[in-house]
């Protein structure tokens, strides 16, 4: 049960990823990551586990690791550049919603980037009123989360942004992703076909 928040330096934009512990959440991650690489940011994860039992934590951990080997191989950005802030963790035990949202509060993300489907459509509207910065990913099916010939790690990320609904971001996010030269190079590359 991590807890790396404390001392955080606010100048680092952390990026939030909840997931449930028994989802495929590989292609979640791998986006997520891209982006706070993106934001010269760091990720953080957050799951609920059931209450009295830690026989889900050796699964759980062997999920990161495959998440983590997905997202090296369908990355858009050099490997180098994927290593520049740690990965924190946060693993706590009881009802997924209501510990997340105990989180959200004490844990103060820059953006919440929210899997489809993982939050109930109350709890989504009050993280939306409450002016959270919100990334609410599509569906992703299973061919989304194999890496294909035909689609570069940029592809991936810019066409599961635009798919993406965003809530509360300011202007400066689209900015700051879009300083990327690689980024400007696909979209560059989309128009003039």
């Amino acid at each position: 049960m991590d807890r790396q928040s404390k001392g955080k330096n606010p100048a680092v934009k952390t990026v939030l990823l909840p997931f449930h512990y028994d989802y495929d959440f590989k292609a979640e991650y791998a986006w997520s990551f891209e982006l706070a690489t993106r934001l010269k940011g760091q990720l953080s994860l957050f799951t609920s586990i059931p209450e009295n039992t830690l026989t889900y934590l050796s699964p759980l951990y062997q999920d990161l690791i495959e998440a983590k080997e997905f997202h090296i191989r369908t990355s858009a950005l050099p490997y180098q550049a994927k290593h520049r802030h740690p990965v924190s963790r946060h693993f706590v035990m009881g009802d997924f919603e209501t510990t997340f949202l105990h989180f959200v509060e004490e844990c103060k993300a820059d953006i919440i980037v929210l899997p489809d489907l993982i939050l109930s459509k109350r709890l989504m509207n009050m993280l939306i009123i409450s002016s959270k910065q919100l990334i609410a990913l599509p569906r992703f099916e299973s061919d989304d989360k194999a890496p294909r010939d035909d689609r570069s790690g940029e592809a991936f990320f810019l066409e599961t942004l635009h798919h993406a609904a965003c809530y509360n971001l300011p202007s400066s996010f689209f900015r700051t992703v879009s300083e990327d030269k690689g980024l400007f190079n696909y979209i560059a590359a989309l128009f003039s076909k």
